[in-house]
C-alpha cells in the first residue's frame, strides 16, 4: 500500500522505490494494478495521470530482471 500512497502524493521516487520493492518481495503484476487501482480511486485524476509513471517503471524493471 505504500506505493499505492506515493502515487496518490505524487512522489515518483517514492514510486520507484516502493514498486521495486514490491517487486522483489514477489508482488505479482495483478497485485501491481490493484494497487494501482486503489491510487486512483483515492486520488483521483491526478493519481491516475501519476500511475503511467508506475506503469513505465513496472515494464523498466520486467526488461532490467529478464
Amino acid at each position: 500500500m505504500a506505493l499505492s500512497i506515493s502515487i496518490v502524493t505524487k512522489c515518483e521516487p517514492c514510486m520507484e522505490w516502493h514498486l521495486d520493492q514490491a517487486l522483489q518481495a514477489g508482488a505479482k503484476d495483478e497485485e501491481i494494478y490493484e494497487t494501482i487501482d486503489v491510487a486512483i480511486e483515492m486520488g483521483g485524476g491526478q493519481a491516475g495521470a501519476y500511475a503511467r509513471f508506475v506503469l513505465k517503471a513496472l515494464e523498466y524493471f520486467k526488461a532490467k530482471n529478464k
